[in-house]
């Protein structure tokens, strides 16, 4: 079993911000602290016409950090 916690698009994160915070929780490791598992996400896309071209355009992406479940426990 495994906890999400998600990265929600307002926080508006660069791709090297993300991955720097990902670095960053792979380095954590104590006995009191859940254990950080990896990311997951995906992005749902729409073919639009942008200046009279087809193109792919993301219209949602959801981003998930996972780590050990704690039962009775929360992020």
């Amino acid at each position: 079993m495994v906890a999400m916690k998600q990265i929600h698009p307002s926080q508006d994160l660069s791709d090297a911000q993300f991955m720097a915070k990902v670095k960053s929780l792979i380095g954590v490791k104590h006995k009191n602290i859940v254990r950080f598992l990896g990311y997951c996400g995906y992005t749902h896309e729409v073919v639009m016409k942008v200046e009279g071209k087809d193109r792919m355009v993301d219209i949602e992406q959801k981003i998930f950090l996972c780590f050990e479940y704690a039962p009775n426990g929360n992020l």
